[in-house]
């Protein structure tokens, strides 16, 4: 009979604790539930890769909702997560969003596979051969973005667009408008950000593009408090807001010393790359 008894409560011991657990566990997230973290980790894939750095999706999104994170870690999300997540981030954040041409090859930068003498159309561009730049994520420079912004806010200048700071509003029909998905809502108030769009390994980019991010990390390793991370072969810089404001001295010196000055400030000349971004004026 003792035989019997043992595994029984040996049994009813583990389902006790099971059960004292799990209860414990529904109760504590039902009680605490956040209906924007929810938002936020429902657009996620739900793999609990880690390959963003957190321990799981949940984490990642409060993360992304609690410290300000870079909404484009994902790595099995892509772009497309990205996206959706920078969105719904935006609406929660009540933070003002305004566009950044993520990219600096202006002609001159930049090499050409083939002359283009169609439609000056970036998407029809596009659909001929992926458009006539070396580097298949670039700005193509045809202007449908300048053309469909309700303010004036993008110009075109030595075939790149640029975004007038002072007039954009962040409304993102810019953003849905160009097809090769260069431009992109970055908080008003980052005034620093990686002018690239190409995740292509860093030898093939240094073939054709002279202003590329190679991701060499030099940018990384000169961070005192995470400002860059490197993230599919791309830096990218901090969207945390603490960060931003309290990092801002230490910026220009990480952007001098950015090999192929890729790294550029919004709203001025970027001595960096010695080359001017985001001002607005004709140049």
């Amino acid at each position: 009979m003792d035989w019997f008894g043992i595994p029984a409560a040996m049994a009813m011991i583990f389902l006790s604790t099971f059960g004292t657990t799990f209860l414990s566990s529904a109760w504590e997230r039902r009680r605490k539930r956040n209906d924007a973290l929810e938002s936020i980790k429902d657009l996620l894939p739900g793999h609990d890769c880690g390959l963003c750095g957190c321990d799981g999706c949940r984490n990642y999104a409060r993360f992304l909702l609690e410290s300000g994170g870079d909404p484009g870690l994902c790595g099995p999300g892509g772009a497309s997560v990205e996206e959706r997540l920078r969105a719904s981030l935006s609406d929660l954040r009540k933070e003002k969003k305004i566009a950044f041409v993520q990219c600096g090859g202006a002609k001159g930068k930049i090499k050409e596979r083939y002359r283009y003498d169609g439609r000056m159309d970036c998407s029809a561009a596009t659909a001929l051969f992926e458009g006539p730049r070396e580097c298949v994520d670039a700005c193509l420079g045809f202007g449908s973005c300048e053309q469909v912004c309700p303010l004036g806010a993008i110009t075109m200048h030595g075939g790149l667009a640029r975004v007038n700071q002072r007039l954009c509003s962040g409304c993102g029909i810019c953003v849905v408008a160009c097809p090769k998905k260069v431009i992109r809502l970055v908080p008003d108030g980052s005034r620093w950000q990686v002018a690239c769009n190409s995740r292509k390994k860093s030898q093939d980019k240094r073939e054709f593009c002279d202003v590329s991010c190679t991701a060499c990390g030099e940018c990384v390793r000169l961070s005192t408090s995470w400002e860059f991370s490197i993230s599919d072969n791309l830096a990218r810089v901090s969207e945390n807001e603490k960060t931003r404001g309290q990092n801002e001295g230490t910026m220009p010196a990480i952007a001098e010393r950015c090999p192929t000055g890729a790294i550029v400030r919004l709203g001025e000349p970027g001595k960096a790359s010695g080359r001017p971004v985001e001002s607005g004026k004709k140049t």
